[in-house]
């Protein structure tokens, strides 16, 4: 299967921003101006999360999602505030290729199936937010209200591949902005249950930290800040470098 190195775009309102620790978005600059360069760059796939839309109980801002659509002439996915079969089938008229869910399927499990007939599983991913707790086991963390879900991450993982979901992505809160390098442990984890693509997503720092991640189970590597910043200094420098461990050994 062909591993991917994935951008992942964090929408505020019109913003795009990136956070620490799922807290205090810097702002980047106009998402429309990112994925003008990041399409350019002719990376992998984008992800696009509104991350603002469900916290303001609001649905997709329909408008900005299309105008992205329009710019974009790679594999792309939106995530944030979808709730119903209309609003997921208006997002893959757009010519988005995968609908991200997390907070609708918390909320009604079987909405995954629902979205699933409308393409496929290939087209249905679910993205868990994932945080250690004080013994350090793996937690699923609502970034709504920033307290751990009293739910069983494996159940929940296993729930959704058997309802129809195409792609698990995983994302470390506790690495979230900070480039310190992917969870390979949580990676080991949730891949010996995960019988459909694994992304990883929190702290990626360099393509070793990409190889590595692959090389224990993942299928694809996504980043923020690592595509958004100079270096840890925090210059903002939109870029996808391509060099030796890039597409051809991550393969």
């Amino acid at each position: 299967m062909y591993k991917r190195l994935v951008p992942v775009l964090l929408i505020e309102g019109e913003r795009t921003v990136k956070t620490i620790n799922f807290k205090d978005g810097r702002y980047l600059g106009s998402p429309l101006n990112i994925v003008r360069i990041f399409n350019a760059k002719e990376v992998d796939e984008i992800i696009v999360l509104d991350i603002s839309a469900t916290k303001k109980h609001r649905g997709p801002n329909f408008e900005l999602i299309k105008a992205l659509a329009d710019e974009c002439s790679i594999p792309c996915a939106y995530g944030g505030g979808i709730r119903t079969l209309e609003d997921a089938s208006k997002i893959f008229s757009f010519g988005y290729d995968k609908i991200v869910m997390q907070s609708s399927f918390f909320d009604n499990p079987e909405f995954i199936s629902k979205v699933a007939s409308l393409r496929g599983a290939q087209a249905v991913s679910l993205s868990l937010d994932v945080i250690r707790d004080q013994s350090g086991d793996f937690k699923l963390f609502n970034y709504i209200n920033r307290e751990i879900r009293d739910l069983d991450l494996i159940t929940e993982v296993t729930t959704a591949i058997n309802l129809g979901c195409g792609e698990i992505i995983v994302n470390s809160v506790d690495r979230d902005g900070c480039m310190n390098g992917l969870d390979i442990e949580l990676v080991k984890y949730i891949k010996k249950f995960c019988k459909v693509p694994l992304t990883i997503l929190g702290g990626l720092a360099s393509f070793e930290d990409a190889k590595l991640a692959i090389e224990h189970g993942a299928d694809a590597v996504g980043g923020g800040s690592f595509f958004s910043y100079k270096s840890k200094t925090k210059g903002i420098l939109i870029s996808y470098p391509k060099t030796p461990l890039t597409n051809a050994q991550l393969k």
